[in-house]
């Protein structure tokens, strides 16, 4: 009789390993089944798991189809209900590690075909192996299967957790299962670096703030606390990290929802702390908790899992694309060196010549104002201010060295003037004294600019933020952009969206 044992575990493992090789006739298979059932479930000797299980594990459908359709006739032969449910019992045999043949199959990167057949033949997609309590979507996301955890969420679309079990409660969805751990298919996937698992895991919304309950669990090194964005700053997973926060970012939920960027850990780290220590320093400024979305995401489209991003986002970009646009545009109209201090123009006959077309440009736009030809200049005064500062009487001309009037003018002795009536502009040219000090004898109080930029208190303010009007420096203009403190620029005087920029001469 032990013989007779031992022959017959013998002629098993046979069987398994040309399944598994993909080398057996399907007809000498299912004679097989037929004469001895007992091959489709487990056992308990040497041989531990089922023929449905080699069939799953090497993702061999034409086998496991076969496989299939034998234990629904040896159900039948045993009068059992021949419904959906008739070949459960062999469906989901276990082996020694309490694993169905159905989270071997999901493990399988090529076993997505297998999944379906497996589902469709009543597997349950909920049972837990003896591993830690991992359901076939952890194998899925562990073996980055995305077809197999697409199907696997489709199956379970809407549905809880039936046997509620610590640590899961009664209102666990699927895709928020978590092992006796606390981990979840979120956790794994963002270790396994499985993107595309991760990309189909999200777009069944998980709960992107879950924690583990335990620490280090087999080859996932962590403390407790630890959620998905913080596995993904530890490991510099870099793509990972972009695709969680686009999900925070995209969810209904994500004006009430904890940032995943501002989750802290049992021993008090955020995810920026962890990206730092191990030396993930991009990853680390990424995922700074203040950094806006539109920062830290940046133009990666090729990310966004479930289609276009939100219209805020791209409401945001477009509006700071055309703040980034404008502000070029001013400095190359008022002809600074390289746009970087903000106040040096290239010499004093440039910068007339900017004021003019400025003003030219702007009196074009004004209803009923008309500017003379040229909106003359006295040649002499500007080469006598030229003069004057390569002589060390002052610094070259600069912008505030110009003063407009809209309106009736009348003459006056501190520079040359453009005649001016009703309706015309004028340009003034202030010299000596006035020039150095700001003031202007031609223009009305509230017409002059201030001195300096109300920020950095040093250069001139040479640009005007619209449509509140405050004016800066070019310089300083330029460092709003490289603040973190919105998604889109605003005016540090009014806190005001900045429209656009444009020169304050204008």
């Amino acid at each position: 009789m032990q013989m007779g044992i031992a022959l017959g575990v013998l002629r098993a493992q046979r069987l398994g390993d040309d399944v598994r090789k993909g080398c057996i006739d399907l007809g000498q298979l299912e004679r097989e089944c037929a004469k001895r059932p007992e091959l489709l479930r487990a056992r308990g000797l040497a041989f531990q798991q089922s023929l449905l299980h080699a069939a799953a594990q090497a993702a061999n459908e034409d086998a496991l189809r076969c496989l299939l359709r034998c234990a629904q006739e040896a159900a039948r032969a045993a009068d059992v209900d021949s419904g959906g449910g008739s070949a459960r019992g062999a469906v989901d045999a276990r082996n020694a590690r309490g694993q169905t043949p159905l989270m071997l199959a999901a493990g399988h990167p090529a076993g997505a075909a297998c999944v379906r057949l497996l589902l469709g033949a009543g597997a349950d997609p909920w049972a837990t192996d003896a591993c830690g309590g991992r359901t076939a979507l952890f194998y899925a996301a562990c073996a980055d299967a995305a077809d197999s955890a697409a199907a696997l969420m489709d199956a379970t679309q809407g549905a809880v957790v039936p046997r509620p079990v610590f640590p899961n409660g009664p209102a666990t969805r699927y895709v928020d299962v978590r092992m006796l751990a606390g981990f979840t298919a979120l956790h794994v996937a963002v270790v396994a670096d499985a993107r595309g698992a991760l990309r189909e895991l999200l777009r069944g919304a998980p709960r992107l703030g879950v924690p583990t309950l335990f620490g280090s669990y087999d080859f996932i090194a962590c403390p407790r606390g630890t959620c998905p964005m913080h596995l993904a700053a530890r490991m510099g997973r870099t793509e990972a990290a972009k695709m969680l926060l686009l999900a925070h970012a995209g969810s209904p939920a994500a004006s009430r929802a904890l940032d995943p960027r501002a989750l802290l850990d049992d021993f008090g780290r955020l995810p920026c702390h962890l990206a730092a220590i191990n030396s993930h320093h991009d990853l680390a400024h990424l995922l700074q908790p203040g950094l806006p979305f539109s920062s830290a995401l940046g133009g990666d489209a090729d990310l966004y899992f479930d289609g276009a991003p939100s219209l805020k986002l791209l409401a945001a970009a477009a509006l700071r694309a055309r703040q980034q646009e404008t502000l070029a545009a001013a400095q190359a109209t008022l002809g600074l060196l390289g746009g970087g201090d903000g106040d040096t123009t290239r010499d004093p006959v440039a910068a007339v010549a900017c004021c003019k077309a400025a003003v030219a440009a702007a009196a074009a736009t004004a209803d009923g104002h008309r500017v003379h030809e040229a909106c003359s200049v006295d040649a002499g005064a500007c080469e006598a201010a030229a003069l004057d500062a390569d002589a060390g009487a002052g610094a070259p001309l600069r912008g505030k060295d110009v003063g407009f009037v809209m309106g009736r003018t009348a003459a006056c002795g501190c520079g040359t003037l453009a005649p001016g009536g009703s309706g015309e502009a004028a340009l003034v040219l202030r010299r000596g004294e006035d020039a150095l000090t700001g003031g202007s004898c031609c223009s009305e109080s509230g017409d002059s600019e201030d001195e300096c930029c109300g920020v950095c208190l040093d250069a001139l303010p040479v640009m005007r933020l619209q449509p509140c009007g405050h004016i800066m420096c070019s310089a300083c203009c330029v460092g709003l952009f490289g603040m973190q403190h919105a998604e889109v620029v605003a005016c540090p005087f009014c806190r005001s969206v900045v429209g656009c920029f444009r020169p304050a001469c204008c």
